[in-house]
């Protein structure tokens, strides 16, 4: 079964006690190898995990140390081995990267990216569930990972909220906790179920065996979980007894999405329960076409996003055109590279949303946002503006004109995009 829940270390280190590993737990001020120790992040069955400082390159790491009750086990070693290569495998941003592993003394231990703003667990327990402007781009950072896990031939093998691991900006997301990864076509222990009740497949819930091509689907069915979990604050299965929730994600039929959570939009019950089919041959293909079908139904509709750019910079607006069909999958983006042309484009078809730069020779964008409010009131056509220059003044001037947000060159595309997915569901 699952680690058990991370916890802060209960007690504070004394400060007149000895700089070295002499409790069962490091703790604040204790010295490992090359790093001291800050304080506990958290601990499970296999090992500790601690926010420690590398006094060699005089930065913040995540420190995991194999339990010191199994650092004698050669079982553990290993296992624990195994964790650190599937994680050095795959490299990309929503992954939690490795830097290094090895031994001091009889421990075994690996060093990780540091993210400072807690677990997604965290998340939840403080603020209960969040509206789908705020849950979905922390779903497509997470189906994003998955993605590049599935990618090199593995499964993650655990995906629940407190195997997501958030930074300090909103665009930070990433996947950690790799213990249960495996190879596609590598079956479980033989007689073991191995998981989190709460969020496992009904195939690996029963042992069955299913063909690789399929297993990355056990992942889609806990992203589903996490995902209901995330909007409604409740899980689609619960009880106390883990044999009874596995039974219950192998044979009962899950509820509504909306009937959990009254506030929750009916529209997204449909791609959810799609994700949690009991069968893999029908359940949703991969993690982020969830997400997809999920941002379409907040849209109301099936109808690919139409979205305006206006800049005089060509690089800037191919860029963001790109951007933008990876982002939203059969969007549909018309340049223009001035004001002129960009309210011409908007008279031959309405837009969903339009990005425009405030400097632009001709009419500016302050001119541009009049003419196009003038067009459409605010709420039928969502207005961002971007500029390399501007300042308060000048949002203050576009606000008062019908502007919706304001973003300073260079801009952050996650953040972009978040508004954008607000301003037009």
């Amino acid at each position: 079964m699952s680690a058990r829940v991370y916890s802060e270390h209960p007690t504070p280190h004394h400060p007149n006690s000895p700089v070295r590993w002499a409790e069962p737990i490091p703790r604040a001020g204790d010295r490992f190898g090359g790093y001291e120790i800050q304080r506990l992040l958290g601990q499970g069955g296999m090992g500790i995990v601690l926010r420690a400082h590398d006094t060699t390159l005089h930065r913040d790491v995540a420190l995991k140390l194999v339990h010191p009750s199994l650092s004698a086990s050669p079982h553990a070693r290993d296992a624990f081995l195994e964790e650190a290569r599937a994680m050095a495998a795959i490299r990309h941003p929503n992954v939690v990267q490795i830097h290094a592993c090895g031994t001091e003394g009889p421990v075994s231990y690996f060093v990780m990216e540091l993210f400072d703003g807690g677990s997604l667990e965290m998340k939840i327990m403080r603020d209960g569930p969040m509206p789908p402007e705020e849950a979905l781009p922390i779903l497509r950072g997470v189906a994003q990972g998955l993605g590049a896990i599935h990618a090199v031939g593995r499964i993650h093998g655990d995906v629940k909220p407190s195997n997501v691991l958030l930074g300090r900006k909103r665009s930070q997301v990433a996947l950690t906790d790799m213990g249960l990864s495996r190879a596609l076509g590598q079956g479980e222990p033989e007689g073991e179920v191995q998981g989190t009740p709460a969020y496992l497949s009904p195939e690996r819930a029963t042992a069955l065996t299913v063909p690789p091509a399929l297993q990355p689907r056990q992942d889609v069915y806990s992203f589903a979980v996490m995902a209901v979990e995330l909007l409604t604050g409740r899980l689609p299965f619960e009880s106390g007894q883990p044999q009874k929730l596995l039974e219950m994600h192998a044979h009962e039929t899950p509820p509504n999405p909306s009937a959990l959570d009254s506030t929750l939009d009916p529209r997204l019950d449909a791609p959810l329960l799609r994700a949690l089919v009991k069968n893999p041959r029908e359940r949703t293909a991969t993690p982020m076409q969830l997400v997809e079908e999920l941002e379409s139904a907040t849209r109301g509709t099936n109808r690919p996003l139409r979205v305006l750019v206006v800049d005089d910079d060509a690089d800037w607006r191919e860029m963001l055109a790109l951007a933008i069909s990876r982002r939203f999958p059969g969007a549909t983006v018309e340049g223009a590279s001035d004001g002129e042309l960009g309210i011409m484009a908007a008279e031959r078809e309405a837009p969903d949303i339009a990005l425009i730069d405030l400097n632009m020779p001709g009419l500016n964008g302050v001119e541009l946002t009049s003419a196009l409010r003038a067009l459409a009131p605010r709420g039928k056509l969502p207005i961002i503006v971007m500029s390399g220059e501007g300042g308060a003044r000048d949002w203050r001037i576009l606000k008062s004109l019908g502007a919706d947000r304001f973003f300073v060159k260079p801009v952050e595309l996650d953040e972009l995009f978040a508004s954008v997915e607000r301003l037009v569901s």
